[in-house]
């Protein structure tokens, strides 16, 4: 599950909670696998990953409300972000 899928702080989260966790499971997975299929490297995988949250934002919520969704969505990638220095 994405980790930041539990945050309840942000105006972003209420609208993913609406989701069952194996619906985003599966599109996680799916994600994942096409990422894979391609063997993108990390940095291509977070530019392609940047550039469709930047395009989702841009086309799916009002123009007023773009700066707040990605500030809270910013949060809530680096909430969820470990500092396990085991990767």
């Amino acid at each position: 599950m994405l980790p930041f899928h539990e945050q309840t702080d942000s105006e972003f989260m209420p609208q993913i909670s609406r989701y069952s966790d194996e619906h985003v499971e599966q599109l996680l997975t799916e994600l994942a696998n096409v990422l894979e299929k391609h063997k993108a490297p990390t940095d291509l995988s977070l530019m392609v990953l940047g550039n469709m949250v930047t395009n989702l934002i841009n086309t799916s919520v009002a123009p007023a409300q773009r700066t707040a969704i990605a500030r809270s969505f910013a949060q809530a990638l680096q909430s969820s972000i470990s500092d396990d220095s085991a990767h």
